[in-house]
Parts: C-alpha cells; structure tokens; sequence
C-alpha cells in the first residue's frame, strides 16, 4: 500500500473540498452529464482513498496512545 503522510492526506481533502465547490460552477452545456459522471465516480474514488489512509493513520496513533497507557500503568519505560 501507497505510504501518504497524514499532513498531505488532509491537504488532498482540502483541494478536494476546493474542486468541488468549482464544480458547483458548472451546471450547464452539452457534455455536463458526462462531465458530472466522471466528476462523481473520481471523487468517490478519491474519498476512499482518502478514507483508508486517513483511517490507518488513526489505527498507528490509538495503537501509540495504547502502548504509551499500558506502560504508564507497569511502570515501565520503553526507553530503558
């Protein structure tokens, strides 16, 4: 799996959140149906994406908090 650092995963849902209110723009012409289709199955395609990473990034952090309680309950330090 594609490694993405949490900082840019956030950036992309900016930029996302950006495109979409761009899109918002375009409500007519002979090729928006088309367009919006395609606009619709990139961005679920994205958010998934988006969604994933943004969830393993949550896992690695609860997983950190969970060690560092466990430890601060033993009385241990990982570092000795």
């Amino acid at each position: 799996m594609l490694s993405v650092n949490p900082g840019k995963v956030a950036d992309l849902r900016d930029s996302l959140l950006q495109a979409d209110r761009t899109a918002r723009l375009v409500s007519k012409g002979s090729d928006f149906q088309r367009f919006e289709a395609r606009y619709l199955g990139f961005r679920q395609q994205l958010l998934a994406f988006i969604e994933t990473h943004e969830q393993l990034w949550g896992d690695l952090l609860e997983s950190l908090y969970d060690a560092d309680q466990e430890d601060d309950a033993t009385g241990e330090n990982p570092l000795d």
